[in-house]
């Protein structure tokens, strides 16, 4: 974890901002909903493109009914049962990539876990109300992106699974590594004034520094 205990004193010691990564969730860690607002919410929003995208593709898939369908094998099903043998081949390398090298996908998770405050330092009692919501928005910030993680896996495993051309295939994996990037994205345009707000790229400039 990012956080962790002085152990002469068992104090909590704040984590430095140039330990959080460049991601728009680190401004749901680090802006508090009333002192920084803009920060807080403007993390809010790219999550919540980034999981409408992602459930926009998976509902297309699974609920083929709210979209036009053309009927790949005769059967109405998510899953095509006919192939060509290289699109099974495209299919399973796909696969392969996504979990031997992740992406920013996978690296979302992992993230999330690293950045999510141990249960030794929540129940900690030496702690102020400051700290205690800066564990509260950093608990936040890690749900929302392991949530965000778990959803582009799902995304990824049934498009690929679901492509009928090797094209499809590769274009599919490549669109969701694609919005899994958003936020670092996001964060990159607010740090460099992209926006004209000073609030964002003074706090990024923090976390990038």
């Amino acid at each position: 974890s990012i956080l962790q205990f002085n152990g002469k004193s068992s104090s909590v010691i704040l984590p430095d901002t140039r330990n959080f990564p460049k991601s728009s969730y680190s401004f749901l860690s680090l802006c508090s909903p009333i002192e920084c607002p803009i920060g807080f919410y403007y993390g809010l929003l790219v999550f919540f493109f980034q999981m409408s995208l992602e459930l926009c593709l998976i509902l297309s898939i699974l609920l083929p009914s709210m979209v036009n369908t053309i009927e790949v094998d005769g059967n109405h099903t998510w899953l095509p049962g006919d192939v060509e043998f290289l699109v099974s081949i495209s299919q399973s390398l796909c696969l392969m990539t996504f979990a031997l090298f992740p992406e920013e996908t996978l690296k979302d998770i992992i993230t999330a876990i690293q950045m999510l405050p141990t249960t030794r330092i929540w129940k900690e009692k030496n702690h102020g109300k400051r700290e205690q919501h800066l564990f509260r928005r950093m608990i936040l910030s890690s749900i929302l992106r392991f949530i965000q993680g778990i959803i582009a896996v799902l995304a990824t495993f049934f498009l690929v699974v679901t492509s009928t051309t090797t094209k499809d295939v590769v274009l599919n994996f490549a669109a969701v590594n694609l919005i899994s990037s958003i936020d670092e994205t996001a964060f990159s345009l607010a740090t460099e004034g992209y926006y004209h707000i000073k609030t964002l790229k003074e706090k990024g400039k923090e976390i990038e520094n």
